[in-house]
């Protein structure tokens, strides 16, 4: 039997295996598919066919100069074309090396911290403006670490009450399972810990919310961009639009407080789910929480916090969790 060389009988391309791409976000997947189309775009415009790791290696440095490409965009299609090319993985030295040496020198910028005082009123501000489901939501999300997809994202079968686990509901816990049917950054299941006893406010609106949400439907029935644009119409309320909010920022003070009460480093990145260190230092700004701590006391905001902080659940009643519509 005469067979033909592999180089012969290869005559398409090979394709990127379904299961690799099950290894990315599909956020992160977007970003690489929208960066290596413009990448592709400019080697037709200049009718450049690349050959090998080397080729590319030198284009995609030539790209990144001449359509002055920003940084996070430049290790998005480094990531892209080794996704594609896989066999590139370890080759593009000179790229990997540029954009290497221009992290050391990049600027980082560190999430604005939104602590566990001003969540709190921000969580009431949304609930006594008809906004009750999401300043829970927002409450859950800070004192628990959470990132804004995965509170967005839980539904009332997620949730396990103490009573459940056959515990006493008000020294038990309750868990919150994440990504059970979406899948989470991990890509695995992950599961959120609420001790009644650390944070018996919190079981409290579990309970509501869970007995006020038909099964299948989300506790926090919003977009993200809902989210987002709400906590930025409060911060300008409250005279704070300059601090630049952000959905992170809950996960952003809850770091930021832990780190500042004293819980080692690698804890905090197991109980928040941080996959990377260098992730989790983004959010811990010890410097501005403090910051932001002294400007509220300045602003006259200080004796606001410590009320609906004192009178937390009368802003939560059963009867509002009913009332606010939820969503599959």
């Amino acid at each position: 039997m005469n067979l033909l060389p592999w180089r012969r009988w290869r005559r398409a391309p090979p394709r990127v295996d379904a299961r690799q791409l099950d290894r990315y976000a599909p956020a992160s997947f977007e970003k690489y598919l929208a960066e290596a189309l413009r990448f592709t775009n400019w080697l037709v415009h200049l009718r450049v066919a690349p050959m090998g790791a080397d080729d590319w290696d030198d284009l995609a440095v030539e790209y990144m100069s001449s359509v002055q490409l920003s940084y996070d965009d430049f290790g998005y299609l480094l990531a892209a074309l080794e996704l594609v090319f896989p066999r590139y993985k370890g080759h593009l030295k000179w790229a990997r090396s540029v954009h290497k040496n221009w992290g050391v020198h990049k600027h980082v910028k560190h999430t604005t911290p939104l602590c566990r005082g001003p969540a709190t009123l921000f969580a009431c501000w949304m609930a006594a403006r008809g906004r009750v489901r999401m300043g829970m939501g927002l409450l859950l999300q800070q004192r628990r670490g959470m990132r804004p997809s995965e509170v967005l994202n839980i539904r009332s079968e997620d949730i396990l009450l103490p009573e459940e686990h056959g515990l006493c509901p008000r020294t038990g816990y309750a868990e919150i399972v994440l990504g059970a049917k979406t899948g989470t950054k991990s890509k695995r299941p992950q599961v959120v810990i609420v001790r009644a006893i650390l944070e018996p406010e919190l079981v409290v609106l579990l309970r509501r919310a869970k007995r006020a949400t038909p099964t299948s439907h989300r506790l926090v029935p919003y977009s993200i961009d809902t989210y987002r644009s709400w906590l930025k119409k409060i911060a300008a309320q409250l005279n704070l639009a300059d601090l630049d909010i952000s959905a992170h920022s809950p996960r952003s003070g809850w770091a930021s407080e832990g780190r500042a009460r004293g819980i080692p480093f690698t804890e905090l990145q197991e109980e928040g789910r941080w996959s990377a260190a260098a992730s989790l230092r983004l959010y811990i700004d010890l410097a501005a929480a403090a910051s932001i701590s002294a400007r509220l006391k300045t602003s006259g905001l200080a004796p606001a916090i410590q009320w609906v902080t004192a009178r937390l659940l009368d802003y939560f009643p059963q009867e509002a969790l009913d009332a606010a519509p939820s969503k599959p």
